[in-house]
């Protein structure tokens, strides 16, 4: 890859410096983060975890019945894992303190929200009719299905990010992210559990420009994991079958996310397993579009992520 001179200085020796600044006048700040290089390794074996303490045979089931580890509460909570490293969580904090700009943008890789996909591992594993009846019954006992390889292996490295966020409430944080192949948008709580609770950040997902969400034909997949989203309500807006791109108009008064998708909307109808897979002179439509305006995260503020447009309801 080619690289700058100054890259090559990273946080430590060895590493790459890829983490930057970039001012946009008294509009924008983006903050450019590295996810990847200085996190400590994911929890749960790097799969699907959880923190839910069952009864050993339960937990053993499930797992031995999914083939991976899932239950990892150490692991998963644990106080010293990071995601940024220490150096660039300081970086962070002093580009936020100092910014002057309307919008605070962080561009990084993995999902920041919190996703319990809980619903979703039930609803998998009762579609599938080699699951035996006590794993089944072992399932619904489970309170909590974390995605580890995002922010949400990572528990106590978001609550340092969010502390700075709550303690300096810089101008409108706004996080943009990837990874998942399929758009999402939400509000970053102080508090999860309470979906009352201060929005301290907002966060928009682009989807993949071609790849699929984990297969061909991505209805089925999203429809499964559109099944957790009434328990996660700071989860404003899912897609997974379109592919795309994000849209992002701002100005100083709001910032409008438009979800754009390739192909139409009676492709959801189309029986052809490849009728969601983008080609060459497809059209491109707003699938979805969200607002919120500026001064959201300030204090006593009502303001959040709407959705404003949902063409795929």
């Amino acid at each position: 890859m080619p690289l700058r001179r100054f890259n090559r200085l990273g946080f430590r020796k060895g590493g790459l410096n890829l983490a930057r600044k970039l001012s946009f006048g008294d509009l924008a700040d983006i903050h450019v983060l590295d996810t990847r290089q200085f996190r400590s390794d994911q929890p749960a074996g790097d799969n699907f975890g959880s923190t839910d303490v069952l009864p050993a045979a339960d937990a053993g089931l499930l797992e031995a019945v999914l083939g991976e580890e899932i239950f990892d509460e150490a692991g998963i909570n644990d106080p010293a894992a990071t995601m940024l490293g220490g150096r660039q969580e300081l970086w962070l904090a002093k580009n936020l303190r100092k910014s002057n700009a309307t919008w605070n943008i962080l561009a990084q890789q993995v999902m920041q929200m919190r996703w319990n996909l809980r619903a979703t591992a039930e609803l998998t594993l009762a579609l599938n009719p080699q699951t035996p009846p006590a794993a089944l019954y072992a399932v619904k006992q489970v309170t909590e299905t974390l995605n580890v390889d995002a922010w949400d292996g990572y528990p106590a490295a978001r609550q340092r990010l969010f502390k700075i966020f709550d303690a300096l409430r810089p101008n409108n944080p706004v996080v943009l992210t990837g990874d998942i192949h399929s758009s999402w948008g939400a509000n970053l709580l102080k508090d999860f559990s309470d979906p009352d609770s201060d929005v301290l950040a907002a966060e928009f997902v682009c989807s993949g420009i071609s790849s699929t969400f984990l297969t061909p034909d991505p209805r089925p997949t999203a429809a499964i994991v559109a099944a957790s989203i009434q328990e996660n309500p700071h989860i404003e807006f899912f897609d997974g079958v379109y592919r795309g791109y994000v849209l992002c108009d701002v100005n100083h008064e709001r910032w409008r996310t438009e979800w754009r998708g390739v192909g139409t909307p009676a492709d959801l109808a189309n029986p052809n397993p490849l009728a969601l897979v983008p080609m060459p002179g497809d059209p491109v439509f707003t699938t979805a579009a969200a607002e919120v305006k500026a001064g959201f995260n300030q204090l006593d503020s009502k303001e959040r992520v709407r959705l404003t447009d949902n063409n795929l309801a």
